[in-house]
């Protein structure tokens, strides 16, 4: 009979082993994304770019 993880587990387990692929070593909060948006509407010189946040997904 297979063994059911509560899900609070199961999200922990998740985020824990995206977290360790990921340069950064952890997911993102929403601090960090905040972040990335109030620097674009605060920078007036920058404009039509992508900035991704992503813990450095795209470089592994």
């Amino acid at each position: 009979m297979p063994v059911i993880m509560p899900a609070e587990q199961r999200g922990e387990l998740l985020f824990t082993g995206i977290a360790q692929q990921l340069p950064a070593g952890r997911v993102a909060t929403s601090e960090d994304i905040a972040e990335s948006y109030v620097y674009l509407a605060k920078n007036g010189f920058t404009q039509g770019s992508v900035v991704l946040i992503d813990g450095g997904a795209h470089l592994v």
